[in-house]
C-alpha cells in the first residue's frame, strides 16, 4: 500500500529544518493535503506521520506485532548493540545480568553514594543573593556528577572530567543530528553526527580505561555480571551517555520551578531543612 506524501531524496529533500521551525503547521499543512497518515522525510530518514488517535491506538494495540525496533535505525552507530537493541535470548542474558546490578538492596548502596554527591554539590555552591539562578544548567551540572561517579567513576575535581563532560554532549548532539557522517577534506569542519561517533569512540576508550583503574561501584559490578568485556562497555556506555543527566535536568527543573509556587511554600520548608540535615 503506498501512502501519500513525498519523501524525496536523501538530503536534498529532507524537511527537518521546517518541521523544527514549526512542528504543529508542518503537521497540520501536510495532513490537510494528504490525510491523517502521510510520508515525509526527517533527520534524513523517510518517516510516517500518523495524526490520528484511533490509528495510533490500532498501530500499538491491534498491529504493534507488525513493526520492529524503529530507533536501532537512528541511534545504533552512536551506541552499538547493548541492552537497547537486543532481542530473544541475548536480551533476556543482559537484563538478567543487569537485574543483578541493581537489585532493590545495591539500589540503597548507590543512593547512600548519591546522597554524598548531591550534599558535596550544594555545599559548594556560591550562589549570588538576590540574582537569577540559571536553574537548568545547575542541575545539568548535577546530574552530569552523578552520572560520571555513580556509573563511570570519574568524581568531581577529577582531571577527567571536564574531557568527559564535554564528549558527552558532543556524544547527546549526535542522537539530534542528521543521521549523516560527513567531513570536508582538507577543512576542519565535519557535521555534528560526524562529531558525535569520534565522541563515542572516546568514550568508550575513558570507559575501558576507567574499568581497568578506578571503576565505580556500578562499573565493577556491570564488568562481573556481563561475561564478555566489550558487552560491559557498550552497556555502560547507554548511562555514560547524556542523555540520562539532560532527562534528569530537565525534570529536576521542572520540580524546582513547581516548588517556587507561593501554593508550595510549606513543602519548600521541609525540603529546605532536608537540604540542610544532607549538607
Amino acid at each position: 500500500m503506498d501512502l501519500p506524501g513525498n519523501i524525496g531524496y536523501p538530503l536534498f529533500g529532507d524537511s527537518s529544518i521546517e518541521f523544527v521551525r514549526d512542528p504543529h503547521k508542518y503537521i497540520q499543512k501536510r495532513r490537510e493535503q494528504n490525510g491523517d497518515i502521510f510520508r515525509g522525510r526527517i533527520l534524513n530518514k523517510p518517516m510516517v506521520f500518523v495524526t490520528s488517535s484511533s490509528l495510533a491506538c490500532e498501530m500499538l494495540q491491534e498491529k504493534s506485532s507488525c513493526f520492529e525496533m524503529g530507533y536501532k535505525e537512528y541511534i545504533f552507530e552512536l551506541f552499538d548493540q547493548n541492552i537497547l537493541f537486543q532481542e530473544g535470548c541475548e536480551w533476556q542474558e543482559s537484563r538478567l545480568a543487569l537485574d543483578k546490578v541493581f537489585s532493590v538492596e545495591k539500589v540503597k548502596e548507590y543512593l547512600v553514594i548519591a546522597k554524598r554527591i548531591i550534599g558535596d554539590f550544594l555545599s559548594s555552591q556560591e550562589l549570588p543573593t538576590g540574582q537569577p539562578v540559571a536553574i537548568y544548567n545547575t542541575m545539568k551540572r548535577l546530574s552530569t556528577q552523578l552520572s560520571m561517579s555513580l556509573f563511570l567513576g570519574v568524581q568531581p575535581g577529577h582531571r577527567r572530567e571536564d574531557k568527559v563532560s564535554q564528549l558527552m554532549t558532543t556524544h547527546w548532539r549526535g542522537i539530534i543530528s542528521v543521521p549523516v557522517s560527513m567531513r570536508l577534506p582538507g577543512a576542519w569542519w565535519k557535521s555534528g553526527y560526524s562529531k558525535a561517533l569520534g565522541a563515542k569512540q572516546e568514550l568508550v576508550e575513558v570507559i575501558e580505561k576507567q574499568l581497568e583503574s578506578s571503576p565505580s561501584v556500578i562499573a565493577s559490578r556491570v564488568m562481573q555480571e556481563c561475561p564478555i568485556k566489550h558487552q560491559a562497555v557498550r552497556n555502560l556506555l547507554v548511562f555514560v551517555s547524556a542523555v540520562i543527566p539532560k532527562a534528569l535536568a530537565s525534570l529536576l527543573t521542572s520540580f524546582v520551578i513547581e516548588l517556587a509556587k507561593p501554593c508550595n511554600v510549606s513543602v519548600k520548608v521541609s525540603i529546605d531543612l532536608y537540604v540542610l540535615l544532607l549538607c
